[in-house]
């Protein structure tokens, strides 16, 4: 057995291979093994933490092996009674109502702007339509007004007026035909697409019955469905809980707590 080829071994190897191929009475301490390891191994039973899973020496400074300690820890607390929690969840699902009510009046609201751009585009369509047919009417007004000064029984004066209305209709149309390309381009916007054609209303109309006429109808159900009074009665209920969770700050909060710890140690590489 050589000295120098026991430098990088481990004490264990050390021992396994001294009990090989030692000679008699030959020492551990040649062998690179301090002398506390080597009382450790002199009677040939070495003493282990474990022998089946931790081999390493008990309190050996010369192994030179690492040893880990973890901690793992787990805790959990519920609490029983904490009246400012309480409050905060029950204004917390208030605020859902108020998000909902706040959705609800903007889809109303895109109702009626829709509903409005789409009919303004409807009554310019009418709008320059009529312009058109007035403006058509005076064309032939202004021709025959033309035929009439050159065969002599209309003057001057008659054909010039004609062309003043043929002109100021001329006007009126290209007014028109601007405040459509408006009103097309707003009901774009809203809508969120281009191009869009309006169908106008079937003839004859029919529309349903706007729903009660009695004033005191009209405010009932206008309390009742309003989105805007809605937001205001939860913010009021918002306040309310607000001021009760301030008013809680001094009761007592009562929990139950509960932990599991696990302890493990690590030496040499193995558990």
């Amino acid at each position: 057995y050589y000295p120098a080829l026991a430098n990088p071994l481990s004490p264990k190897e050390i021992f396994e291979s001294y009990q090989r191929t030692h000679k008699a009475n030959e020492p551990l301490a040649p062998f690179g093994v301090g002398g506390r390891t080597a009382a450790y191994y002199a009677g040939g039973q070495p003493l282990w933490i474990d022998r089946d899973r931790i081999p390493v020496p008990q309190a050996d400074e010369q192994q030179r092996l690492l040893a880990r300690l973890v901690q793992q820890q787990v805790s959990a607390t519920q609490p029983l009674f904490n009246r400012t929690n309480d409050r905060a969840i029950s204004q917390a699902e208030l605020s859902i109502e108020v998000g909902r009510a706040q959705l609800l009046a903007a889809e109303q609201d895109l109702i009626v702007r829709l509903s409005q751009a789409y009919f303004d585009v409807l009554t310019s369509l009418d709008a320059l339509a009529t312009v058109r047919a007035n403006k058509k009417a005076i064309s032939e007004q202004l021709a025959s007004a033309k035929r009439n000064f050159e065969v002599g029984t209309a003057t001057i004066t008659d054909t010039r007026e004609a062309q003043a209305k043929f002109d100021l209709a001329t006007a009126q149309e290209l007014a028109a035909e601007n405040d459509l390309n408006v009103k097309r381009l707003a009901l774009d916007t809203v809508a969120g697409r281009k191009g869009i054609a309006p169908k106008p209303l079937a003839q004859p109309v029919a529309l349903p019955p706007a729903g009660p006429t009695d004033v005191e109808d009209l405010v009932t159900q206008a309390d009742a469905t309003s989105p805007a009074l809605a937001q205001l009665r939860l913010a009021l209920e918002i306040a309310k809980l607000e001021i009760e969770k301030a008013r809680a700050g001094h009761l007592p909060t009562v929990a139950v707590s509960a932990s599991l710890s696990l302890f493990m140690a690590n030496a040499g590489g193995a558990w």
